[in-house]
C-alpha cells in the first residue's frame, strides 16, 4: 500500500470508527506509536507524554463524528489534536510556575536591611 492509499485508508477507517469500536481499535494501534512519539520528542518525559497521548486518543475518540474526511486527513486531524494538546500542557506547566512563584512571593517575607549589615560601605 503506498501512501496515498495509505491515507485514504485510514481517513476512512476513521469515519467507520465513529460507529464501530473495532475500526477505532486499528487506528489506535496504528497511530499510537506516531502520535506517542511526536509528543514524547516534545516533553522529553515518558509520565507526560503518556498522559498527552492518552489525552488525544480520548478527544479523537469523542470528537471522532465531528471528523470530515473530505477537509483532512485523518492523520492530519489526530496530529492538530495532538499539537493543541501539548499547547495546552505547555501553557498550563507555565501557569503553574508562575502560580508557584507568586505563591512564593507572597509568603516569603522582605527583607530587611540593618545598619549593622549594609551591604556597602556607608560615607
Amino acid at each position: 500500500m503506498n501512501k496515498e492509499e495509505s491515507i485514504a485508508y485510514y481517513s476512512q477507517l476513521a469515519v467507520k470508527a465513529a460507529r464501530d469500536a473495532d475500526a477505532f481499535t486499528e487506528l489506535y494501534e496504528y497511530f499510537f506509536p506516531r502520535v506517542y512519539n511526536f509528543l514524547f520528542a516534545k516533553v522529553q518525559n515518558t509520565a507526560v507524554a503518556d498522559d498527552l497521548v492518552s489525552m488525544v486518543f480520548m478527544k479523537a475518540y469523542t470528537n471522532l463524528p465531528n471528523y470530515n474526511q473530505a477537509k483532512a486527513a485523518f492523520s492530519t486531524w489526530l496530529f492538530n489534536i495532538a499539537s493543541h494538546a501539548l499547547t495546552d500542557y505547555y501553557r498550563s506547566s507555565v501557569n503553574k510556575k508562575r502560580r508557584n512563584g507568586m505563591i512564593y512571593l507572597i509568603r516569603r517575607p522582605a527583607p530587611t536591611l540593618s545598619r549593622r549589615r549594609w551591604p556597602w560601605p556607608r560615607k
